[in-house]
């Protein structure tokens, strides 16, 4: 046994030297191939080893130890083509140098569209435009649509104030449907998803007290985005059928990725909030009316404030003094983590990545958390050289609580804060314990709640659950012919608890409500491709498919009152009960087809068509076929055009159509129980009544022959670059016309009825999208890159039903209303100041010499006149800088907050004028003869002049033109070099800042962020705000390391 030991290590030693020299090492420079320079950050993967390495700034790599023998480098870099180069390692130093060709706009770029379709670029006809998933992960938003504001041309991103976890609005050319959200289709991976946004209460909770709980596509976990690409015309989105009308977010999640081999990596970063814009105040006078000072008048108008002695509403005698911040002192600072972690793997035959992201937030108002962990499984393997199946799939838990309420309702502590709280409230040390001894309320007055009471007693709380995935199979029996099959699955219940403790002011006996809200998606596809040249100069690409989808929603509900027990949140405990039950289901069945010839690589005509039967319109109208042809033309490639100049051309023209069908169960009566009836003469009744339940129908008319709404586009567009790709302009005109829409239209009350459900109408949207690309410094060490885009869309209701003058799209406050009128734009409609038709100069009444009230006018269009965003990166020896600015001009906003705090005195605009004589801008009546004359009678007060001008029914007052600049977002990041984690077990460190919303640079709206809005992301009644949160400046840090 001795003898046999000696052996082995005498053998091993000799082996030792002969091994050493079995091993090379590989080195080499990088470069340009039209310029020379080297370039740094070049990924060289040697995929049988998995082993690789990166560029330094001298282009320069060296990957040692590798066995002797030949291998094939796989050399990557942004913006060029990849290479893959065969290499014969001896024993020593091997040298190879590379060349690296630019990929001008990319020429060879496959890109993702409809129903996963790969394409060449250079032969899609219509306008798609990709962000990376790097860029949305480094924006660290929580709701990845936000990240996407002012990188898009023609799409428009709106936040809805600043509660955590609140929805985003994302529409893509304007607003084409009347009765629809516009929201666009989101699909990840292949697989539609839900994008839903249910408001906790009923629709007049917007009005009176909505609880934002944000839209479903914001559960999409950031870190596990690989690139979000977004369809904007019906030619792009056709393929998706009748859903996909309003554009398509096609989101493709990280795959193991074969370039870094077996990798893991972790990101964590952390965030604090604060709010964007806060109110100006008056801080020189209490509350009180006319002067005086009353401790029950939460307001402005009192005395000015010099340090007398008053009593408090409870009997206690304070001194008077300004509390100048005591309205942002209520506000806490916002702190955001999000840490995740990923593991990817992949092969010649497979791939793996699994990633876990966590993130905790708490909120700007007190007790308001939120919490989301998600689980993300993507992979796929090659059965077989013809078989592949590939699996994705995404567990998402969401657990909130004090989301904060919007709109009127009086248990919305912006009610508190901001239209009622004294400037001599120091509410901090006043109303931060918010119960007397004996555990009432410590109100604001006899009819204010103390904001700290409504975020303490009255938290609403929402939990999430989710799954959402698909799973695939892929045979390809010959390199020019692949058949697919793909079912996906998005499942999710929610529960929301929301209270109103008993002693809450206007909700004195208590009530809560809860909600179980489940929504089922099911999504199956068939495809067959052929990919093959049909001869040297003729090349084709054909599609056809088969899709199945399925979607159910249920919303069970019971609303208790009159509580008996304080906290005690059980049905037993209330005196009245009213549970109601909501059920919806409905299929769409497709069949489609995608054809695509092209000639010499440089002309290509694309036909696409589809079928669909919905379950949701009358057998005869059920059935409905909508086509799009398309033709891209490289015309520098046909006419041998490019040069040092002029790198690539190419036009691009298509037009198609989308149908699209009705909500559920609306071809018929729909009945709901009701307790009694009215009836003349005292003939009413009330149920049950003989043992029998009552019913009784909607007031809405069923359709007669209800069609699909139609949508036809037109687009044109050119793409042009010059010097290599270092400019660009992507350019695009389309004009989109929305017919047949389905809406219910008001009916003359002899019928019984009001309103008929039916099809009238046309809604188009005309406009222009321009996008820049500059790069007009690349050096080996400095890279300044610009992009800028310029959205313009003109909506115009082109026509209604016959005698049908106007559509309300949405109501508000006292007559205002969001509508829709032949010959214009969606509009603001209310009240305004009566003014002479000669000098446009509000009219003055000489007794008051205030403004006198005129008829119904339009207030404004609720869209821009135009968008322009000015994106800029720069990059210096791994140190890179980007910041991103947005500008929106024109469309107006009303704004009750507004309103509200000019009325209550504590604007700062309301100083003007006190203690002196005011006489208002306009023209009174000339007493001695016709006409008018300019004003020069005062105003009583200007407690008076506010009451009447910012007046929740004079809406004119309260319309402000939505005019806005901001600082949307600035990142800079350093990635460490690769030769200071030589002795490391890591391939790459990154460090990040970033700042998201960080300055409103120009503004015509006062006091407020003009982006919030009230109705939320599913409808179209924008341009209204009323006691939203403020919207959130954010500054935070982020590390991403990988292994």
């Amino acid at each position: 046994m001795i003898r046999k030991l000696h052996l082995s290590l005498l053998l091993s030693l000799f082996l030792v030297p002969f091994a050493m020299a079995q091993v090379g090492t590989l080195t080499g420079t990088v470069t340009d191939s039209r310029t020379g320079e080297e370039i740094p950050g070049v990924n060289l993967f040697i995929p049988d080893l998995e082993r690789g390495a990166v560029t330094d700034l001298d282009g320069e790599y060296t990957i040692s130890s590798i066995p002797v023998g030949e291998y094939t480098i796989r050399v990557t870099f942004i913006g060029y083509i990849t290479q893959n180069i065969d290499v014969d390692i001896s024993s020593g130093t091997n040298t190879q140098d590379i060349e690296l060709r630019q990929d001008l706009i990319g020429l060879d770029e496959v890109v993702v569209t409809g129903q996963q379709i790969e394409r060449q670029a250079r032969s899609v006809a219509y306008s798609i435009s990709t962000v990376t998933g790097e860029e949305v992960s480094r924006a660290r938003e929580t709701n990845f649509v936000d990240a996407l504001a002012g990188k898009i041309p023609g799409v428009e991103i709106q936040g809805q104030g600043g509660n955590i976890g609140a929805s985003s609005r994302i529409t893509i050319r304007g607003i084409s449907s009347l009765s629809g959200s516009n929201q666009p289709l989101f699909v990840v991976d292949g697989v539609p998803i839900s994008n839903s946004n249910i408001v906790a209460g009923t629709s007049q909770d917007r009005l009176t007290g909505a609880v934002d709980v944000g839209n479903r596509g914001g559960d999409i976990n950031s870190d596990d985005i690989e690139s979000v690409t977004v369809l904007k015309g019906a030619a792009a989105a056709a393929l998706y059928g009748q859903r996909a009308k309003d554009g398509v977010i096609l989101i493709t999640t990280k795959r193991g990725s074969q370039q870094v081999g077996q990798t893991v990596t972790v990101n964590s970063s952390i965030r604090t909030s604060s709010p964007l814009r806060m109110p100006d105040f008056q801080n020189e006078y209490a509350q009180g009316s006319n002067g005086k000072y009353d401790a029950n008048s939460l307001n402005g108008w009192g005395p000015r404030i010099a340090g007398q002695q008053v009593e408090n509403i409870r009997g206690e005698e304070i001194t008077l003094q300004a509390y100048p911040d005591n309205v942002r002192d209520f506000y806490e600072s916002d702190l955001t983590a999000i840490n995740s972690i990923s593991f990817s793997n992949a092969d010649e035959v497979s791939d793996l990545r699994v990633g876990i992201t966590r993130t905790d937030q708490s909120g700007i108002v007190p007790n308001n958390t939120l919490d989301r962990t998600s689980i993300t499984v993507n992979t796929g393997r090659n059965m077989t050289e013809a078989l592949t199946v590939r699996f994705s799939g995404t567990y998402t838990n969401l657990n909130s609580v004090g989301r904060a309420v919007a709109g009127g309702n009086d248990p919305n502590v912006l009610t508190s804060l901001i239209n009622t709280l004294p400037r001599t409230t120091d509410i901090v040390g006043e109303l931060s314990n918010y119960k007397e001894e004996d555990g009432t309320q410590r109100a604001l007055s006899t009819f204010d709640n103390n904001p700290y009471w409504i975020v303490n007693e009255n938290p609403f709380k929402n939990s999430i659950q989710r799954v959402y995935g698909n799973a695939q199979i892929r045979f390809a029996p010959v390199d020019w012919l692949a058949i697919t099959a793909r079912g996906g699955l998005d499942y999710y219940t929610e529960d929301r608890e929301r209270r109103n403790a008993i002693g809450t002011l206007g909700r004195d006996d208590g009530d809560f409500s809860l909600d179980l809200i489940t929504e089922e998606q099911i999504n199956l596809d068939v495809l067959a491709e052929v990919n093959r040249d049909i001869s040297e100069d003729f090349s084709f690409q054909g599609v056809v498919g088969y899709n199945l989808n399925t979607r159910e929603q249920s919303i069970l509900r019971n609303t208790a009152s009159n509580l008996d027990v304080p906290g005690l949140l059980n049905f037993a405990n209330a005196s009245t009960n009213s549970p109601s039950n909501n059920f919806s289901q409905q299929r769409l069945i497709g069949v489609f087809g995608d054809l695509t010839v092209g000639y010499r690589n440089y002309l290509f005509l694309n036909l696409t068509g589809r079928n669909d039967w919905s379950s949701t319109l009358p057998k005869e109208n059920r059935s409905f076929f909508y086509p799009s042809i398309n033709t891209s033309f490289v015309f520098t490639e046909a006419f041998d055009l490019a040069g040092d100049v002029l790198s690539y051309g190419k036009l691009r023209v298509n037009y198609a159509q989308v149908g699209s069908d009705e909500a559920p169960y609306q071809l018929d009566f729909r009945y709901f129980p009701v307790s009694d009836i009215f009836g003349q003469y005292g003939t009413g009744a009330d149920f049950p009544f003989g043992g029998r339940t009552g019913f009784s129908a909607t007031g809405t008319l069923p359709p007669l022959d209800l069609r699909p709404q139609n949508q036809k586009s037109f687009e044109v567009g050119a793409e042009v670059q010059f010097y290599d790709g270092r400019y660009g302009i992507d350019f695009t005109y389309y004009d989109v016309r929305t017919e047949d829409q389905i809406l219910s239209i008001p009916t003359p009350l002899t019928t019984g009825f009001g309103a008929l459900r039916t099809n009238i109408g046309e809604v188009s949207n005309k406009g222009f999208e321009v996008s820049l690309n500059l790069n007009p410094i690349r050096t080996r060490t400095f890279n300044y890159v610009s992009t800028v885009n310029f959205t313009q869309n003109r909506n115009t209701v082109e026509s209604l039903a016959p005698g049908v003058d106007e559509i309300v799209i949405a109501s508000a406050f006292n007559g205002l209303q969001v509508r829709a009128e032949p010959g214009q734009s969606l509009g603001l409609y209310g009240p305004g100041f009566l003014r002479d038709e000669e000098s446009g100069l509000p009219i003055i009444n000489p007794d008051t010499g205030l403004r006198r009230t005129g008829g119904e006018e339009r207030l404004g269009t609720i869209d821009p006149d135009f968008r322009l965003s000015f994106n800029n990166q720069f990059s210096y020896r791994g140190v890179n800088f980007s910041f991103l600015i947005d500008y929106r001009q024109g469309g107006v906003l009303f704004s009750q907050t507004v309103g509200a705090l000019r009325r209550a005195g504590v604007a700062e605009e309301t100083l003007a004028g006190r203690g002196a004589t005011f006489i208002d801008e306009g023209v009174i009546p000339n007493p001695d003869g016709e006409g008018y004359i300019p004003n020069n009678v005062p105003v009583q007060g200007m407690q008076q002049f506010w009451n009447q001008y910012a007046s929740a029914s004079m809406h004119e007052g309260n319309t402000f033109s939505a005019t806005h600049v901001k600082l949307r977002e600035v990142k800079i990041d350093y990635e460490l070099p690769v030769r200071w984690l030589e002795n490391m077990p890591l391939s790459s460190v990154v460090i990040g800042f970033e700042g998201r919303n960080l300055f409103l640079l120009y503004s015509e709206v006062p006091h407020i962020d003009p982006e919030t809005g009230l109705f939320g992301s599913a409808s179209n009644g924008q341009g209204i705000e009323w006691n939203v949160l403020p919207s959130v400046r954010s500054f935070g840090t982020n590390i991403q390391v990988r292994f």
